[in-house]
């Protein structure tokens, strides 16, 4: 029998996070898209905004898709509540800091 060690490399979530934050502060064009419903997509927003400090940049992002879409709005919309992706991100990492100044009194 023969056994031969083959390296593997591993790909952790930080190292694709990484290189996405690399690549944006590089101005490689990216699209956005948010996830429907059944897509955890949220939690790893606000994960990237808070880790990487990237609100102003994906404020941009997301104002300058906003403006293209205007066009368009009317067609797009379905409920008349605004798609705030950003905002949404910033209230959860607001909750998830304060439970986690609770748990340390």
């Amino acid at each position: 029998m023969t056994i031969i060690d083959t390296p593997t490399t591993r790909t952790t979530t930080h190292d694709h996070r990484t290189r996405l934050v690399d690549a944006l502060n590089d101005a490689t064009p990216y699209a956005i898209a948010f996830g429907g419903q059944g897509s955890p997509w949220l939690e790893p927003l606000s994960d990237l905004l808070r880790t990487y400090a990237l609100g102003p940049q994906l404020h941009a992002i997301c104002a300058a898709a906003e403006s293209r879409l205007a066009p368009v709005q009317g067609d797009l919309a379905r409920i008349p509540l605004p798609f705030q992706p950003l905002a949404w991100a910033d209230a959860l990492a607001s909750a998830e800091s304060a439970a986690g100044d609770e748990g340390l009194t």
